[in-house]
């Protein structure tokens, strides 16, 4: 029952509808953290933050983020850790945290490149290309877009469209 409160949520999540996903996802984090289900927790926390996030209930959406990096910290759970790094950017960019936003990206790459964890990678170096082009820092968008282009073209499913388009724009 479980499992299919979270699949609901993240359907209401990839439609936009935050609302609704983040009532959603506060129940199931609350229901699978008392049956000491670390997976479908840990999930339902990587959405409900960038949900809460979204709709700009910030200080929440940042306690979310601090227990989720806790527990997965506590579980030795790296690519969990690294996608929480990852999604916590959101909450950084809602807030115009941008330094917090970039500290958290490349903390999320470092952790998924150690890992092996090469989609989880590509997905944080675009983020963080995308956001040192909008500051200005080229050299490093560059660097970061290359690499993630590489990441696409080697170890992804799909097309590298996305990729090219941001090298283009560096």
């Amino acid at each position: 029952e479980i499992d299919l409160a979270l699949a609901f949520g993240r359907d209401q999540f990839r439609r936009q509808h935050y609302e609704e996903a983040a009532a959603t996802f506060s129940d199931v984090l609350a229901r699978a953290r008392a049956k000491g289900r670390h997976e479908t927790s840990t999930i339902a926390a990587l959405l409900l933050g960038p949900a809460l996030s979204d709709l700009g209930r910030l200080d929440e959406a940042e306690r979310v983020f601090e227990q989720l990096i806790a527990d997965c910290i506590a579980h030795d759970d790296r690519f969990h850790l690294a996608a929480a790094y990852g999604n916590r950017a959101w909450l950084w960019s809602a807030k115009g945290e941008i330094d917090r936003t970039a500290d958290d990206l490349r903390h999320a790459s470092q952790l998924a490149r150690e890992s092996g964890q090469a989609v989880v990678e590509r997905s944080v170096v675009h983020n963080l290309s995308e956001q040192m082009l909008w500051e200005g820092k080229l050299d490093e968008a560059l660097q970061l877009a290359r690499r993630g282009l590489s990441l696409q073209s080697r170890a992804a499913e799909g097309g590298t469209g996305l990729d090219r388009l941001l090298l283009a724009r560096v």
